[in-house]
């Protein structure tokens, strides 16, 4: 009867057996456990097929030099835009500022770091600040792993009850997501920036920051001010002054697996596990055969004699 070979350990002792015997189907079942048991390991533990991938990187962040800014007085409000359209809507209630702002790259990497902004709105002599409402438009791009843009921006409120002289602003810059961005070779989410929509608008009521940033929280990726400290300091002034010290940081994006990440991430972890299991079932097995668990024909292979000799 045909015999097969089922084990050859390490002194090239080779194990036969007929095809229809209890050494084959040990053999055949450890065959099987070593290609099942891996994908069983790798389902329970993680999942075999990943939806989503993680990527830490820093921004390309840019001020697109386009604001809004409304100051709530005791005599009313005035605000000021870098929008022509808006301007021409409402002459009586806009107040010029002064304006400076510069943003850095610290560490020299082509990349900026942050935005240094001040702002300072003169008042009248009857005129004291209790609110102040900034919109400012940002872009926010990503290369590292594929070429995504988002354009926004990023707001912020202050009030009291008593007059103030001034506000600092503090925060990092960073992307918010409702949803894991689907990657391709160049991609835009979000094309209008925060101001934009209401551009060619006659309605001044749109241009709240209010209604602004209602229909601006909707979208699915936005950006936002984190780790914010808001300050303000109270007192009379004649010039009220709003200082914006931003920082863009590396932050943690999440991306749609494309197929091939799909089939590495799967590959990667399938391989690691079976890599164990081969060996634990390799000990298994010459443990079964050397000590005649089940029953096998035993011979020292010729080839292996030779060798030494």
């Amino acid at each position: 009867m045909m015999s097969f070979v089922v084990y050859v350990d390490n002194k090239s002792v080779v194990h036969r057996s007929t095809l229809c015997s209890r050494a084959v189907f040990f053999y055949l079942f450890c065959f099987v456990l070593s290609v099942i048991l891996p994908l069983i390991i790798t389902y329970r533990s993680q999942g075999l097929w990943v939806e989503e991938f993680r990527n830490k990187e820093q921004a390309e962040v840019t001020y697109m030099e386009q604001m809004l800014v409304v100051v709530h007085t005791t005599s009313g409000v005035i605000y000021w835009t870098t929008d022509p359209s808006f301007r021409a809507l409402n002459p009586q209630m806009l107040r010029q500022p002064f304006l400076k702002w510069h943003e850095y790259d610290s560490n020299h990497d082509g990349k900026r770091d942050g935005l240094e902004l001040t702002l300072e709105v003169p008042l009248l002599p009857h005129e004291s600040v209790q609110q102040v409402d900034l919109v400012a438009n940002m872009e926010y791009s990503l290369h590292s792993h594929c070429d995504i843009s988002v354009t926004g921006g990023i707001a912020f409120e202050r009030s009291s009850c008593a007059p103030m002289s001034s506000v600092k602003v503090l925060g990092d810059v960073i992307l918010h997501q409702r949803h894991s961005m689907r990657c391709s070779r160049a991609h835009q989410h979000n094309t209008q920036y925060l101001l934009q929509h209401h551009a060619a608008s006659d309605d001044p009521t749109l241009w709240s920051p209010v209604k602004i940033l209602s229909e601006y929280w909707l979208r699915n990726q936005t950006l936002r001010l984190s780790n914010e400290y808001i300050m303000s300091i109270i007192g009379p002034t004649d010039l009220f002054r709003v200082e914006l010290s931003l920082k863009y940081v590396e932050q943690e994006h999440v991306y749609v697996a494309s197929f091939w990440h799909v089939m590495k991430h799967a590959w990667i972890q399938y391989l690691s596990v079976l890599v164990v299991v081969v060996y634990v079932l390799d000990v298994v097995k010459k443990w079964v055969y050397s000590n005649q668990i089940v029953p096998t024909r035993t011979h020292v292979s010729h080839a292996h004699l030779y060798k030494r000799e």
